[in-house]
């Protein structure tokens, strides 16, 4: 319920702020403008004319009020003359008794008041016109932009962030739902005052087409939002399909893709895990929308969401792909801000993707699970019905904007705009109540669950949805150690590839935290237990020859992991991604072949770029190998490459493959050593 209610104050504050847009502006230059003046009577003149004793109206649907021309009512009377006024009462039958309706309901109380409130918020607004608001206002077409005054902040910005470290980034940030802001207030705005204004509403920089150019845009506009609708996952998820496919033509097999009934029935394979993160999805008195999601072989979910069998026909490329969204966890995760969400949906970079989560499938999914092409996109069938009304919807409001064009057609115009609002109300209120039943359909469709979530709305009940939304597993257990000490490993070896130059080693700190907090595990140096597991990880720092680092695991006796055996205790094997002093003066080496992983033997050729003096340690870039020496070899170096760059050179990749080998050959030899792992002498004489 609280997070129904921030929906709807998020939302009466957007259409607050668009209302004060284009309302403040206008009313901010009303005054005794003579050129405002002179703008409405051009406008009355050009849409009515007097021929012959009689009055020839050219007004559009937009411009009758309870049947009759806005500017017929006793407000304008001034802009006619006496005989013209006589051929509008002669020629327009009823008149009398409009002005007289009209000026009834400006005389209830009600609207007295806010007619009051709205004189004197003029009054203010006039007094200080030529100080702030004029120049605000201005931005929609008079003198100042708003173009020069964003570009102008930016500047700013960048030239302090020496400063005042990661000013431009957050002006940056702030800036891009200003924009588009202002942009939906000029175009209302614009579409309001327009016709009678000229006014230029781009924030000055360019003015509008004219009036007759609207239908065309409208037009225009609706095909487009047509396209969104029916296409908006295929779209939406660009970055996701992108990265999945990268992961697959890099990993895969002569880049053919598996799914998960192909890792059951290869008896070869080991289990494989991967961790998610849902982040749409909270249990009820919960504060935060964060809830791991495991998916494997036979079964996903968690405790916390229930589980549910994995579907045979789910793509292992995107199970892996959905594992390592980086740019949702950061931002959903980490700075989960309107500001950032507004960059996240405006660059399309969400990597996550939305699962099925059904106990039982259709038959009719089972059926079609055979073509390969529509597996990952199934939604669609649970979905059809809300992506058909929202079309239709889109459709009525087309058939209305096209009847608007013509006077005799207002009516059936006001009927199709009725049934698009409906359908547009209905779909969106009984989304949010529509846990389960018939109604959880609406949570089917892609563009209301994009809709909760830039609204920050989270479905709260005992159990998940049928259809989550899942990110990168690295928002709570970033090490995927955490599974394997519910199933009390005897052996884990972790590959700690985290961003972290220092050594700091604060993503294996807070995954030995978040297992202690849920009486999963503790841990404790296996040479001396008398010390905390945390002066192991500080005494790796200080010996930077070190390649890794062995910590003991007690399980809770308490919790409900004994089902899985009765072992007490474990190793974990720390391999983390650092260069060693010994490896640091060492020349780029040639690429990893196939031939070399498969025969076990060294690649000794000519090394590369040796007559650039460049060393292993000094490659930087993306995308390509000559970013290294043709003036682009620039960010953090080897190895502690950003996670920002998702596109390493072959290089790179080559080299943290051949370091990653020769780090880790002593722990796994270690774990993969025949019998029980050796244990310390102090823990052979404890009782089991």
């Amino acid at each position: 319920m609280l997070s129904l209610r921030a929906v709807v104050s998020r939302a009466s504050v957007v259409q607050l702020l668009i209302v004060t847009i284009v309302t403040g502006a206008f009313i901010a230059q009303l005054d005794d403008n003579p050129d405002r003046l002179k703008q409405c009577e051009r406008y009355i003149r050009s849409r009515m004319s007097f021929v012959d004793s009689h009055v020839v109206m050219d007004a559009g649907c937009h411009d009758y009020y309870n049947g009759f021309p806005w500017w017929t009512s006793s407000y304008f009377t001034s802009y006619f003359n006496d005989s013209e006024q006589a051929i509008l009462n002669n020629s327009i039958p009823g008149l009398d008794l409009y002005r007289a309706t009209v000026d009834a309901e400006e005389s209830e109380p009600e609207k007295s008041r806010i007619s009051f409130v709205i004189i004197h918020l003029n009054q203010v607004l006039v007094s200080v016109q030529h100080d702030i608001i004029s120049r605000a206002s201005s931005n929609f077409g008079f003198t100042t932009s708003v173009g020069a005054f964003l570009a102008v902040s930016l500047l700013v910005s960048l030239i302090l962030n020496p400063f005042f470290g990661g000013l431009f980034l957050w002006t940056l940030s702030l800036l891009g739902p200003v924009i588009a802001l202002f942009v939906v207030g000029s175009l209302v705005q614009f579409r309001i005052y327009g016709p009678v204004t000229n006014q230029r509403y781009v924030f000055g920089l360019s003015p509008w087409p004219p009036i007759e150019h609207w239908q065309r845009f409208v037009i225009f506009m609706f095909c487009c939002a047509f396209v969104i609708v029916l296409f908006y996952h295929h779209l939406h998820s660009l970055s996701h399909a992108f990265y999945a496919r990268s992961l697959q033509k890099a990993y895969f097999d002569h880049g053919r893709d598996w799914d998960w009934s192909d890792v059951e029935r290869n008896p070869y394979l080991p289990l494989m895990l991967f961790t998610g993160t849902v982040t749409d999805f909270r249990l009820p008195g919960d504060s935060t929308p964060i809830t791991e999601i495991f998916i494997g072989p036979l079964h996903t979910g968690s405790e916390r969401t229930g589980y549910v069998p994995t579907p045979p026909w789910r793509s292992l490329s995107k199970s892996a792909a959905l594992a390592a969204a980086a740019s949702d966890a950061f931002i959903i995760g980490m700075l989960d801000r309107a500001r950032y969400r507004f960059w996240l949906e405006f660059l399309n970079l969400r990597m996550g993707d939305y699962i099925l989560f059904h106990s039982r499938p259709s038959p009719l999914l089972t059926r079609i699970s055979q073509y390969r092409c529509l597996t990952d996109k199934p939604f669609f069938l649970y979905g059809l019905i809300p992506i058909c009304l929202q079309t239709f919807g889109l459709a009525a409001c087309l058939t209305s904007v096209l009847l608007a064009m013509e006077p005799s057609t207002c009516v059936s115009s006001r009927y199709w705009y009725l049934v698009w609002a409906t359908i547009l109300v209905f779909s969106i209120t009984v989304s949010f109540f529509a846990s389960r039943g018939p109604l959880e359909i609406f949570l089917h469709s892609p563009a209301i669950r994009h809709l909760h979530m830039a609204l920050r709305y989270y479905h709260t009940a005992e159990k998940g949805p049928s259809l989550m939304y899942v990110t990168d597993g690295g928002v709570q257990d970033c090490t995927g150690v955490y599974q394997l000490l519910r199933r009390r490993s005897a052996r884990i070896l972790l590959v700690l590839a985290a961003s972290d130059p220092d050594d700091q080693l604060n993503v294996l700190r807070e995954t030995m935290r978040l297992a202690s907090d849920e009486k999963l595990a503790s841990f404790y140096d296996p040479r001396d237990p008398r010390r905390d597991a945390s002066y192991v990880l500080d005494d790796f720092k200080e010996v930077p020859e070190q390649s890794h680092f062995v910590l003991g695991i007690r399980y809770d006796i308490q919790t409900g992991s004994c089902q899985y055996g009765a072992r007490l205790t474990g190793r974990l094997f720390v391999v983390k991604n650092r260069l060693p002093p010994s490896l640091e003066n060492m020349p780029p080496e040639p690429l990893l072949t196939e031939e070399e992983i498969l025969l076990k033997q060294h690649a000794w050729g000519r090394q590369r770029w040796e007559d650039a003096n460049l060393l292993q340690s000094d490659l930087a870039g993306c995308c390509c190998d000559c970013c290294h020496v043709n003036m682009c070899n620039v960010g953090p170096k080897f190895p502690h490459i950003s996670n920002a760059n998702q596109c390493l050179t072959p290089q790179l990749f080559s080299g943290l493959c051949r370091l990653g080998y020769r780090l880790s050959a002593e722990a796994v030899n270690l774990i993969a050593a025949e019998g029980p792992l050796e244990e310390e002498a102090w823990e052979a004489q404890l009782q089991r």
